[in-house]
């Protein structure tokens, strides 16, 4: 009996040592950071979550490279910039990774940012998320969850920004703009939702469908290509190319066949699979209804 009181204490005590981790234990630093715990005020560098409040401003890669790496835990900061005078990477995965921001997120504020969002971490921007502040920013989506107020992309005369969904991830927002240059959305496997529609207002942006990507616009009543075209406003001589997936490549959706390649459907735009790739499907889902069996 002493022997199981015995254990069953230590697990009583380890239990109340995992409780007591803070929520940021599992963010770690490389390289450059900085936050200022004012905003405004001064950059102070920091090497761990300690003495983060919700009011601070990020700086991931402060004069020099950086990287944060989110692996579980939640918090929230005021504004992010990744990219700030030296490149800078934030990395958020794991279904346990819940990051808010209150403000503006920047990625390639000043330098070039890279922002991945993975295997079901999510992150909340309460205003806008910039991607290609003043310098090239990228995020990949890759089975997480992004919901931002707007997303801007190229703000500042900035070429060659992009934003990728994979892995069934997902991005929503009110509207995306592009502003300068070229950017590309691409949405592989997943969905992008955008309420208000796409606006370019000069540069060329683009946007690929993937077989198993979804591109959700307007306010759900759009169930043609023509309607659906009508909310991707393009202004100040801008270009906007959708292409979409045929199989072996993307292409413009204007040498495909609506109802046949794609369909527009309360406002989302997919891809209609080959005979042969739904056949694929069915025995695949035939072969574990079996398994099951």
């Amino acid at each position: 009996m002493m022997y199981y009181l015995r254990n069953l204490m230590c697990l009583s005590v380890l239990i109340a040592l995992l409780l007591a981790v803070p929520a940021f234990s599992a963010y770690t630093f490389e390289g450059s950071n900085a936050i200022s715990h004012e905003v405004g005020g001064d950059k102070i560098s920091v090497s761990d979550w300690d003495g983060v409040s919700s009011g601070d401003d990020l700086f991931i890669g402060y004069d020099a490279w950086g990287k944060l790496t989110g692996d579980g835990g939640s918090g929230t900061v005021y504004n992010t910039y990744v990219g700030y005078n030296g490149e800078g990477e934030m990395v958020l995965t794991g279904s346990s990774t819940d990051f808010t921001n209150t403000n503006y997120f920047n990625v390639g504020a000043f330098d070039s940012g890279e922002l991945s969002v993975s295997n079901g971490a999510s992150l909340s921007v309460s205003n806008n998320l910039r991607l290609g502040y003043q310098s090239q920013g990228s995020m990949t989506v890759d089975g997480g969850d992004v919901s931002a107020s707007g997303i801007d992309m190229n703000r500042y005369n900035v070429d060659g920004s992009s934003l990728t969904i994979t892995g069934n991830g997902a991005v929503t927002a009110s509207s995306l703009y592009n502003y300068n240059n070229s950017s590309s959305m691409t949405i592989e496997d997943g969905t992008a939702h955008l309420g208000s529609g796409i606006t370019a207002y000069g540069g060329t942006f683009t946007i690929n469908v993937g077989l198993s990507g979804t591109l959700a616009i307007g306010w759900g009543f759009e169930d043609d290509m023509s309607s659906f075209l009508g909310y991707i406003d393009a202004r100040n001589d801008s270009t906007i190319n959708l292409n979409l997936w045929d199989g072996s490549d993307y292409v413009d959706y204007s040498a495909l066949t609506e109802d046949v390649d794609y369909q527009v459907d309360g406002g989302e735009l997919t891809i209609v699979p080959e005979p042969a790739t739904m056949a694929l499907l069915g025995l695949g889902g035939l072969f574990i209804r079996r398994r099951r069996a």
